[in-house]
C-alpha cells in the first residue's frame, strides 16, 4: 500500500469514529482535511469555521489535530507557507487563491508556530525572573513566556468560535488572560504554567463572551451552561432526527428542566425591527407586528358605544354628582382620585363627597332597575303580539 492510500485509509477510519455528524458534514471534513493532506497546510482559522456549526465533541477536535499531524500537515510555519505558495503557483493557481495567506489570522499564526515551546525547567527560571529580578529581566522573562505560550490560546479560543465573537477577538480576549497568568503564576506550587494559565485565558474569553457577544448581556455563569445545552440539543438531533425534548436535553446534560427553558430563553438574540422580510427583502418585520397600543375599529365603534350608554345614564344625576362620579371612577380620561383628591377640587371635607359619590350611585341603581323593568315589559308586549298574529295567521 502506498504513501497516498495510507492517509486515505487514516482519513475514511477517523470519519467512521465521528458519532453525530451528517454525511454531509463529513463530507466537509473529508475535504478539509484531504486539502491539507495535498497542500501540507491548514489554518486553525479555516478549520474551526469548518467545525463551530457541527456537533463534534473535543475528544474528536483532538483526534483529528493528531490526525492531521499524522499527515503532516502544518499550521501556519512561515517558510513553509513560502514553499507552499511557490509551489501553487508554479502549478497554475490564481493568485487570487493564495492571497488568503496574507490576512491579520494567518500572519499572526505563522509568527507563533515559529517560536519554541519552553521545558519545565525553563519555566522555573522564568518564573523566578519574573519575582525575583531586575525590571528588565522581570520584562524580558514575562515576554519570552507570554510568546511561548500564545499557541495555547489559539488552541482554547477555537473550542469558542461560533458564540458571537470572531476568531481574532477571541485570541485578543485570550491573550489577556495569559498575561494575568503570567503575572499571579507562582513556580513553587510545582505545576506547569500552561496548567495554570488555561484557566485564566478560559475566564477571560468566557467574561469577553458574556460582555461583548450579545446585545443583551448574559450572566458569565451561564455562558458555559448556554453552551452546554446548545452542543447537547444538537447531538441529540442528529441522533433522532428531530428537536429533542427538554426532559431529552436534561438527560443529557443534568441541567434542571426550568434551568434549560431560562437559558434558551436568554440565549435568544434579539431580531431588528428593520430586518427584511421575503425574498423581495422589501418588506421590514416591524410591518407585520400588531400594534396593541390602539384599538381596531370594531374596539373603537364598541368603545364610543359604551361611552354613549354611561353618558346617558349619568344624565340622570345633576352637574355635580356627574363630576364627582367622573373623578372618582376614572372616567372621560381621568384616572380615578382618592376621596381626599375630589374633596380638595371641590373645597369640600372627603366625607362629604363619599355622601355625594353614595347618594348618586343610588340613583344610577333605582334608574337601573326601572330601565330593565321597561326592557322586561316591552319584550313581553312583543312577545304577545307576535303570538297574537301567529294565531291570527293560523
Amino acid at each position: 500500500m502506498n504513501e497516498k492510500d495510507t492517509s486515505l485509509n487514516l482519513i475514511r477510519n477517523f470519519l467512521k469514529k465521528i458519532k453525530y455528524l451528517s454525511k454531509e458534514e463529513k463530507e466537509v471534513l473529508r475535504k478539509l482535511i484531504e486539502r491539507g493532506r495535498v497542500t501540507g497546510f491548514l489554518f486553525y482559522e479555516e478549520i474551526a469555521q469548518a467545525l463551530e456549526k457541527m456537533p463534534i465533541t473535543d475528544e474528536e477536535i483532538d483526534e483529528m489535530f493528531i490526525l492531521l499531524q499524522k499527515l503532516q500537515v502544518k499550521f501556519g510555519e512561515k517558510e513553509r507557507l513560502e514553499k507552499i505558495k511557490g509551489k501553487l503557483v508554479r502549478k497554475g493557481v490564481e493568485e487570487g487563491e493564495v492571497v488568503e495567506l496574507k490576512n491579520p489570522i494567518q500572519s499572526y499564526l505563522s509568527t507563533i508556530g515559529s517560536v519554541d515551546l519552553l521545558s519545565p525547567r525553563e519555566e522555573i527560571e522564568l518564573a523566578k525572573a519574573i519575582a525575583h529580578g531586575s525590571e528588565e529581566e522581570k520584562k524580558l522573562a514575562k515576554e519570552k513566556l507570554l510568546k511561548a505560550n500564545l499557541r495555547l490560546v489559539v488552541s482554547i479560543a477555537k473550542r469558542y468560535t461560533g458564540h458571537g465573537l470572531s476568531f481574532l477577538d477571541l485570541i485578543q480576549e485570550g491573550n489577556l488572560g495569559l498575561i494575568r497568568a503570567a503575572e499571579k503564576f507562582d513556580y513553587r506550587r510545582g505545576f506547569r504554567f500552561s496548567t495554570y494559565a488555561t484557566w485564566w485565558i478560559r475566564q477571560a474569553i468566557t467574561r469577553a463572551l458574556a460582555d461583548q457577544s450579545r446585545l443583551i448581556r448574559v450572566p458569565v455563569h451561564m455562558i458555559d451552561s448556554i453552551g452546554k445545552i446548545e452542543k447537547a440539543s444538537k447531538e441529540l438531533m442528529q441522533e433522532l432526527g428531530r428537536e429533542p425534548t427538554y426532559r431529552e436535553i436534561v438527560e443529557r446534560t443534568g441541567i434542571s428542566e426550568k434551568k434549560i427553558s431560562k437559558y434558551l430563553r436568554l440565549a435568544q438574540q434579539p431580531l431588528s425591527l428593520e430586518m427584511p422580510v421575503g425574498d423581495e427583502e422589501e418588506s421590514r418585520l416591524e410591518n407585520f407586528i400588531e400594534d396593541n397600543r390602539h384599538l381596531t375599529p370594531e374596539g373603537e365603534s364598541l368603545n364610543q358605544y359604551y361611552k354613549e350608554q354611561i353618558e346617558k345614564v349619568l344624565n340622570k344625576l345633576t352637574p355635580r354628582e356627574q363630576e364627582i362620579l367622573k373623578y372618582r371612577m376614572g372616567l372621560d380620561g381621568e384616572y380615578p382620585h382618592t376621596l381626599e383628591e375630589v374633596g380638595t377640587i371641590f373645597g369640600v371635607t372627603r366625607e362629604r363627597i363619599r355622601q355625594v359619590e353614595a347618594k348618586a350611585k343610588r340613583k344610577l341603581a333605582q334608574y337601573l332597575k326601572q330601565l330593565e323593568k321597561e326592557e322586561g315589559t316591552l319584550e313581553e308586549e312583543e312577545f304577545l303580539e307576535d303570538n297574537e298574529e301567529e294565531e291570527e295567521g293560523d
